[in-house]
């Protein structure tokens, strides 16, 4: 409906672009062109994580595209609790019409063209100059910050997806009826909105659950009168939940013994099993207590978070002078408290261990329907000043951004331009032979630095984190090859291909020092459990249990 609209819509935008003078089109131009090169070092962007991107999140969309299905992988840990795996199908879309190391276009280009028309299109209660001079501070300010995305999963598209839960209420709020969309097709809608955002990413659950726990509360006390409308509205709105969730439970619990990690039960993680530090271990400890908090913290004093309360307190300042549109002061605020408890909540459940990455998006995406919802204030003087002060900041800051990173994104561009692969040719030729030497008459367990680049059959499972996710009784740590030789051969591992050459990209010369006690708990796990597997394999290889040894690469026979 948006798109068969737009052509109307910038005709009209055009004749009133034309009654603004020069400065208008000036910024429509600057616009259009930041989403450009947005969109351009997005896609140009070939830089992955060698662990999270190479190990898994770009194995999963491979072998969903290979075998038509994700299948089970007991032994890896990203599996279990990245999410509900909608990534991997995203980026399985993405790799039918591209090569992988152009994936960044899914998420970061492809969402956020969707979060810019959504901004785009949007109402805002202001005034013609005032709603283009917001709209287009915002969307330049958006396209130019610098993403602090560690790895390819979602990101970007649950922004928008976040932006458009919000703006659909708000449209529920302008309507002259609201209640004939509050029956049960509204609660299907909302329902399965939130819940789309917990098949992308589990970071993102405190954030809907908290965002669904207050937007009942708020319709029921503003917009459903009637108990009764009401229940029907719940009942629609776990029902639209349900059905999106349960086919994705029951995938993960087929594969990683979890229907939702860790709400529902941990499944095959090592945490289950006593050998793994979680997050929050000895998170209060005198040692580390106030470091941990200061890191649970930390984010808030980011800048979105520090605008967002600052405008969070304006707004409630402003509902306690004057009960004027109270109903639209309070809506306006609930994606700041959602956003500001998030933080903490899910800064606490990881320990602060890089929280601000994990709560960015989902805050920025907050801040920004919260400034659209709250514009009808903007004929207040000091209401005009927080908002085009925010406006200021997303330009500057954006423009900042771009400074200081436009060399290294030329330099991606041209990269991406004459497609050049970022696994050198040799890697390449060697995971080719290898591919071609993999048995089939048995469960292959893979360890190596790109699993994706091999050919993927039903029988091929991957440790990403090996130990670090595993079938019960948990795989033996510390306890020599043989006894993990007999586990596996004991939950159907026929064979492991293992890359030596590269260690799997985890080295213990490059990441020993993970293993400090100042590490945090979850990454030393990570690594002491890996180095562990890593050197088993190695003395199976030297043990001459491989039966294929070529370019660095081993594939152990473990019967």
């Amino acid at each position: 409906m948006g798109i068969r609209n737009v052509p109307v819509i910038s005709e009209a935008l055009y004749e009133r672009l034309k009654e603004q003078g020069l400065l208008f089109p000036i910024v429509l131009l600057l616009a259009i062109l930041s989403v450009i090169w947005s969109y351009l070092s997005s896609v140009g962007n070939l830089n992955f994580n060698i662990h999270d991107d190479y190990h898994a999140y770009l194995f999963f969309p491979s072998k969903l595209l290979q075998l038509g299905t994700l299948g089970i992988d007991p032994f890896s840990e990203r599996r279990l609790i990245s999410g509900l795996a909608g990534n991997s199908f995203l980026l399985a879309v993405g790799l039918v019409q591209m090569k992988w190391y152009f994936l960044h276009a899914i998420d970061w280009a492809l969402g956020m063209l969707v979060f810019v028309y959504s901004i785009t299109f949007i109402r805002i209660r202001a005034s013609f100059k005032t709603e283009f001079l917001v709209k287009s501070c915002l969307v330049i300010g958006l396209v130019l910050f610098s993403i602090p995305a560690a790895n390819i999963t979602s990101n970007v598209m649950p922004m928008a997806i976040v932006f458009a839960i919000w703006a659909w209420l708000l449209g529920l709020i302008d309507a002259q009826n609201p209640n004939s969309s509050l029956g049960v097709k509204g609660g299907l809608v909302l329902g399965a909105m939130l819940a789309s955002l917990l098949t992308l990413k589990s970071t993102l659950t405190p954030y809907a659950a908290i965002s669904a726990l207050l937007i009942l509360v708020y319709l029921k006390c503003t917009l459903i009168a009637s108990w009764k409308q009401f229940a029907l509205f719940f009942s629609s709105f776990l029902l639209g939940s349900t059905l999106m969730l349960l086919p994705w439970m029951i995938d993960l619990f087929q594969s990683s013994g979890s229907f939702f990690y860790p709400l529902l039960g941990k499944g095959f993680h090592a945490a289950q099993y006593g050998y793994f530090h979680g997050a929050t271990e000895n998170f209060f400890s005198r040692r580390t207590i106030y470091s941990n908090i200061a890191a649970v913290f930390s984010p808030l004093g980011k800048s979105v978070f520090s605008i967002s309360i600052l405008l969070l307190l304006f707004l409630l300042l402003q509902l306690y002078r004057s009960r004027y549109q109270s109903r639209l002061i309070i809506f306006a605020a609930l994606p700041l408290f959602s956003s500001i408890l998030n933080c903490l909540i899910v800064g606490y459940a990881i320990g602060g261990y890089g929280a601000y990455r994990y709560v960015y998006f989902v805050g920025l995406a907050s801040l920004i329907i919260s400034i659209i919802a709250s514009s009808f204030l903007i004929q207040k003087k000091a209401m005009a000043i927080v908002i085009y002060g925010i406006c200021i900041f997303f330009l500057v800051r954006g423009a900042q951004d771009q400074v200081m990173h436009s060399s290294s994104l030329v330099a991606e561009i041209k990269r991406a331009w004459y497609n050049q692969n970022p696994i050198s040719m040799v890697d390449q030729d060697r995971y080719r032979a290898a591919s071609k030497a993999i048995p089939q008459d048995g469960n292959v367990l893979l360890r190596v630095a790109y699993p994706f680049l091999l050919k993927i059959s039903p029988n091929v499972l991957v440790a990403d984190y090996p130990g670090a996710a595993s079938p019960p009784p948990g795989m033996p740590i510390g306890k020599g090859p043989e006894a993990l030789r007999s586990y596996l051969l004991s939950h159907g591992v026929s064979y492991i291909v293992w890359d030596y050459q590269s260690q799997a990209n985890f080295g213990k010369t490059q990441y020993g020092e993970r293993l400090s006690p100042e590490t945090h708990p979850w990454i030393r796990s990570e690594a002491t459990l890996s180095f562990d597997f890593q050197e088993n394999l190695e003395n199976m290889r030297l043990s001459g249990k491989a039966m294929y040894e070529s370019d660095g690469i081993s594939i152990i026979d473990l019967r």
